[in-house]
């Protein structure tokens, strides 16, 4: 049995027999793991605070036969200000949702750290963080939008925002602003190219589109 530490971020949580969670976790560097959280949802278990969606910890995972088991858990940003607001919740956990679905193809870690982060702080429209999330998302997946037919149609400030989200460290992927119709057009641009490369719309973005 070999161990690996890592930095993740838990995108979903499914309880597991009588007090287990089976966690997603985005991690740096390593994509998705699926982890075994025994005893998470015991009160008072070391691993209760980590174990929830959209909680990023250090975590210590032992490994055997390709399956994980946390096995210590340090969390480093719980991302608590979410909770405060029902839009801001919901977005965040549909880009983490999105970013669990695109992992396989891409280490989406940092963009959606970066994400949480610039929602926290609520110093950006819900719109544009969700549209430069989806169109980031895709492209670090290798599912390049500048294939979608529609954009060559845009224009001005979208055109920009669009050029800049693709070539941006993830960390600056949010620093810039738009005006409401430039930035209705670029939303509708990342949610259309979001939809044409799933097979079907996720859930939780239609649970986010309920409460927006």
């Amino acid at each position: 049995m070999s161990h690996k530490v890592v930095t993740g971020l838990v995108a979903r949580a499914v309880e597991y027999k009588e007090s287990d969670f089976i966690l997603t976790v985005l991690a740096a560097g390593e994509g998705k793991l699926t982890v075994s959280a025994r005893g998470a949802r015991k009160h008072g278990s070391p691993y209760a605070a980590a174990s929830q969606v959209l909680c990023c910890s250090r975590m210590v995972l032992s490994e055997y036969k390709e399956r994980f088991t946390l096995k210590e858990a340090d969390v480093l940003q719980p991302f608590s200000a979410l909770r405060e607001d029902l839009a801001s919740l919901a977005l965040a956990c549909y880009l983490a949702d999105l970013a669990q679905t695109l992992a396989p193809e891409g280490d989406t870690f940092h963009l959606t750290v970066a994400a949480l982060n610039a929602l926290c702080k609520q110093n950006r429209p819900l719109a544009l963080v969700k549209a430069a999330f989806e169109m980031r998302a895709l492209c670090d997946a290798g599912l390049d939008p500048t294939l979608d037919p529609e954009l060559p149609s845009l224009k001005g400030d979208a055109a920009l925002a669009a050029r800049y989200v693709r070539q941006a460290p993830a960390g600056k992927v949010f620093s810039f602003t738009l005006g409401k119709d430039p930035l209705a057009r670029f939303a509708k641009l990342c949610e259309s190219c979001v939809l044409a490369h799933l097979e079907r719309p996720l859930p939780s973005l239609e649970y986010y589109k309920g409460v927006e």
